[in-house]
């Protein structure tokens, strides 16, 4: 019955467009696009990408592994379906009513038979919009389908058509001409993932006691936004499970593909020399056709760890990857969840899109989005950052580094299982390496480099740092007693994109953290340490009690919104004591990221090449710059702080 409806609906906006169209034009021009004001008002990308990843975690243990990943990767078309679908459809559009879930429909029976209705009511109209009717059906269908019924999609999807046909001819248009039952099925392969995604939502909603479901005004007067009305446990799941299971099984099954043909793939450069020291970065434009006849097109960066045996042989390289890949597929998707959940405004998000993983017994792939031609850039590696980048940079950590405490804090036993999988990479490099006696070679070569420059008794305090490292990078961080979180870990220049509105590169807006291979759970002073030593200017040093402040205001005001007391779990005197015990590690990393960042890129050597020569991986740190300058004028005001410092 609301098939038959919807046909004559639809075929009207076909017939006044065909032949009426600058009337027809007049009428659409008042509509308010509802749907993109709500797009732009709240966080939806993260509340339907939740959702999809909260279907995920009900159903994993009820159906195939195959199945599950394949709907959870669905999350990766979101953007697809939220902003393509309305801005750049190429097949037929309508106005449609919008709001397709159950308790929009109201049906009317002869004689009280329920169960054979005469007519329906659609109400309301308020996400009404012009776009494809696949929108309405798919919606419609998946969120208000049975399980039996699901197996006759085609059949429905026909008596659909054929009222749509037949109110079309009556109205005097040709259906033939203007919409053919083929182009709708090659529009709801397209397009029926908005059906999907909606219902992943709405099905919840469907099966959730009304006491249970969060008050939209109530959440609003408590400064959260409209999605976080949607983040809530639903008490027995039971029926949810039971309705989603053939829905999702159906889905992945039959709609869950992009089904692109001619399919060209283009290799548009890879990482330069000494850019990449265990793995591989390919950038890839791909583009294939839809089943509708429309191109997609992908700006892609194809991650893979390096394929020398030898390497693989005494390096971590398959951990390593691993690692940034379970951050990737597991680890960030449920940081983004916890967010959505507490109706964050502004939540960290500050990493390159992934669109999937790929992993054989000698090769892992992770394929993310292409932050650069996004606008965002790589500073210079030569030159400090500004305080603006800086104050950028720990803004995100600060967030980042909340999400890990108010989770421990609410949350610890799913936490402690979430972080379980992570590999401690930076130990297993110093297994496999030698790695201690590396920094220990930078520390004396820094003191042979500035031992004229500086006075005896700052050098002699700066050269006796090579006894403490093994101290440092094991039983210190091993023993840290104070917080703990998750941390980004690589966090040299290079590891940071930036973006400005304004296209000044001095005044950035947004960054990117890549490389999450050695992410840790360990103190955050890690993290800021190594950051900061490597990249911040002389100038800035000397404000680095305001920076800490800044940071600090980020993590507290991020954990405060997640619904954690800062002053209760970690103060700003409790980090300035992490701070002196604990920043001697980015002093130490600034020891060797300094002269990476001081050296051309062609002056440093290859990985395989010296695995191929029996060597590990730190030979390809043993070189001589050829111009020390800069590096000598970045180290010399780390050296003075950590003596003066005490540090």
């Amino acid at each position: 019955m609301v098939m038959k409806e919807y046909g004559k609906f639809h075929a009207i906006s076909v017939a006044i467009q065909d032949q009426q169209p600058e009337k027809f034009k007049k009428i659409l021009a008042p509509f308010k696009h509802t749907f993109d004001k709500f797009k732009e008002s709240g966080n939806s990308n993260i509340l339907f990408s939740s959702s999809i990843e909260e279907v995920y975690d009900l159903l994993k243990d009820d159906l195939e592994e195959s199945i599950m990943n394949r709907w959870k990767n669905f999350k990766q078309q979101v953007d697809f379906v939220l902003n393509d679908i309305s801005e750049d459809l190429d097949g037929l559009k309508v106005i449609v009513h919008g709001d397709c879930w159950n308790n929009n429909f109201m049906y009317y029976s002869e004689n009280n038979e329920k169960n054979l209705p005469k007519k329906v009511a659609l109400l309301d109209w308020q996400m009404s919009r012009f776009t494809t009717p696949i929108t309405d059906l798919s919606y419609f269908l998946f969120a208000c389908i049975s399980q039996e019924d699901l197996e006759n999609l085609n059949e429905i999807l026909r008596n659909y058509y054929k009222s749509f046909s037949h109110h079309l001819k009556r109205l005097g248009s040709d259906p033939d001409r203007l919409y053919s039952f083929d182009q709708l099925l090659k529009d709801w392969k397209t397009y029926c993932k908005y059906g999907i995604m909606m219902a992943s939502v709405i099905l919840k909603i469907a099966l959730t006691e009304k006491d249970e479901i969060v008050d939209i005004a109530q959440a609003a007067e408590q400064g959260q936004d409209i999605v976080s009305s949607f983040s809530y446990e639903i008490q027995n799941k039971t029926p949810l499970r039971n309705r989603l299971r053939p829905f999702v099984k159906y889905v992945v099954e039959h709609d869950l593909k992009d089904n692109l043909k001619d399919i060209t793939v283009q290799v548009a450069g890879n990482s330069g020399k000494g850019e990449g020291f265990l793995g591989d970065v390919v950038f890839v434009l791909a583009s294939g056709t839809t089943e509708n006849g429309s191109t997609k097109e992908y700006d892609l960066v194809i991650k893979c760890g390096k394929r020398s045996q030898f390497l693989r042989k005494i390096s971590p390289i398959r951990n390593t990857f691993l690692n940034e890949i379970y951050v990737f597929d597991e680890l960030l998707p449920a940081f983004t969840r916890f967010q959505v959940e507490r109706g964050i405004a502004d939540p960290f998000n500050s990493v390159a899109k992934c669109y999937g993983s790929f992993v054989t017994d000698n090769m892992e792939v992770l394929v993310l989005g292409n932050m650069n031609t996004l606008g965002y850039e790589l500073w210079d590696k030569k030159i400090p950052l500004t305080r603006k980048h800086i104050d950028l940079v720990m803004r995100e950590y600060g967030k980042f580094h909340a999400i890990s405490a108010a989770m421990n804090d609410q949350e610890p036993d799913t936490f402690q299982k979430l972080i379980a999988p992570m590999l401690d990479i930076f130990n297993e490099f110093r297994a496999s390496s030698n790695l201690d006696e590396l920094f220990r070679m930078r520390i004396e070569e820094v003191y042979d480099m500035l031992k004229h420059d500086l006075d005896e008794s700052i050098m002699l305090k700066w050269r006796d740092l090579k006894n403490k490292v093994t101290f440092v990078f094991g039983d210190m961080i091993d023993n840290i007693e104070s917080l703990k979180v998750v941390l980004h870990s690589d966090c040299w220049n290079n590891n940071f994109l930036y973006y400005s509105e304004s296209n000044d590169k001095y005044l950035p807006t947004q960054v990117a953290i890549l490389d999450w291979q050695i992410t840790r759970f360990s103190s955050p002073v890690i993290a800021l340490s190594y950051f900061l030593f490597v990249c911040i200017s002389q100038e800035d040093l000397e404000n680095l009690n305001d920076i800490l402040k800044g940071y600090y205001k980020s993590f507290s005001d991020h954990l405060k919104r997640l619904g954690t007391d800062p002053s209760g779990l970690y103060t700003f005197d409790q980090l300035l004591d992490d701070w002196k015990n604990y920043s001697k590690y980015g002093i130490m990393m600034a020891s060797l990221s300094l002269k990476v960042c001081s050296t051309e890129s062609d002056d440093i050597g290859e990985t395989a090449q010296e695995a191929e020569k029996g060597q590990d991986f730190t030979a390809v740190f043993m070189y001589d710059i050829k111009d020390n300058t800069i590096f000598k004028n970045r180290i010399r005001p780390i050296v003075k702080l950590t003596t003066r410092a005490n540090l």
